[in-house]
């Protein structure tokens, strides 16, 4: 076990995934933890100790794990981006990386100790008074679901909240409601904080109103630059955006809740919405995922993970 190292990098992947340094393959069979990443889009999840080694020995029978303390600080991420990359990388002497790759997707499709994961980064935590005393502040994330089969057929949703506590609600648009089948959702929402719950969403939706209409107008002044099917591709995500059922919100009651049969068309994603509530004795510090998983059949097709974070209280 000692003799495989483990990196993992950190990146911005908001507007896409930027080149890994030519030189990578190099550093990471040195184990060299000096400043190499200074100038790139990359960071170390662990800036003090960037690599790491197994437990114990690898066998196929009994796999190991190692764990990160990430930081996403170094990132500054902008406001309004939640959107990161982790890229692993494993290396043994007797088997060195050898590639020259800058592009992580070629990257990860040919070599097979290379792995990378979307995140998503919520920030929660924040309390304020409700009915029913002080509560921690709901957040609600967007979600895309794009049809990612090949022969068409509907896919089911599934919301993966065992590492998540309190509240977890999903909101979908309404033409895809009437066609779903649900398992471990509840359309009765009985929380001991609905009152904010149903004040969070209604701002929520206020703001992504007048977002809509932003990125409408943006859009439309981009007719004559982009092809026509391109613009109208662009219209069709936006009209999308404003077709969810606000006053309609699934309750994820079940561990693992599930949306069964969900017809997606190609080139139109279905947006959904996620809101989370953390428990009211949620510390400082805690750290919580959620994964949304596109299944069809048992294969999965797509989804996105969310890492829920509680900042620390900030000291005077």
């Amino acid at each position: 076990g000692s003799m495989v190292r483990v990196l993992l990098l950190l990146t911005d992947a908001s507007a896409g995934l930027p080149p890994l340094p030519a030189d990578l393959a190099a550093r990471l069979n040195s184990a060299d933890t000096s400043s190499w990443l200074a100038g790139t889009a990359w960071h170390f999840a662990d800036p003090a100790a960037p690599f790491r080694t197994l437990p114990g020995p690898l066998d196929a029978r009994v796999p190991q794990v190692v764990e990160f303390a990430a930081d996403t600080t170094p990132l500054a991420l902008p406001a309004g981006h939640d959107h990161v990359c982790a890229a692993a990388f494993i290396t043994t002497a007797s088997d060195p990386l050898t590639s020259t790759q800058t592009s992580l997707d070629a990257f990860t499709m040919h070599d097979k100790r290379v792995a990378h994961r979307n995140l998503h980064v919520v920030i929660a935590g924040s309390k304020r008074a409700s009915a029913n005393g002080k509560a921690n502040e709901p957040v609600s994330v967007m979600l895309a679901l794009h049809h990612a089969t090949t022969c068409g057929q509907a896919v089911d949703l599934l919301v993966d909240r065992r590492r998540l506590p309190g509240h977890v609600s999903l909101v979908l648009p309404e033409r895809v409601l009437n066609g779903v089948q649900l398992e471990g959702f509840s359309a009765n929402e009985r929380e001991s904080h609905a009152d904010m719950l149903k004040a969070h969403r209604r701002d929520w939706r206020d703001a992504l109103g007048r977002r809509i209409e932003e990125v409408g107008r943006h859009v439309e002044r981009l007719e004559g630059v982009l092809e026509p099917e391109e613009l109208e591709c662009r219209r069709r995500h936006t009209r999308g955006l404003g077709e969810l059922a606000h006053d309609r919100p699934l309750s994820a009651k079940a561990d693992r809740a599930i949306v069964q049969n969900l017809t997606i068309d190609p080139g139109e994603p279905v947006w959904a919405a996620l809101t989370i509530q953390l428990p009211e004795d949620t510390q400082p510090g805690s750290l919580y995922r959620l994964d949304a998983i596109q299944q069809a059949g048992r294969q999965i097709v797509g989804g996105s993970t969310y890492v829920v974070v509680v900042p620390e209280r900030s000291r005077l």
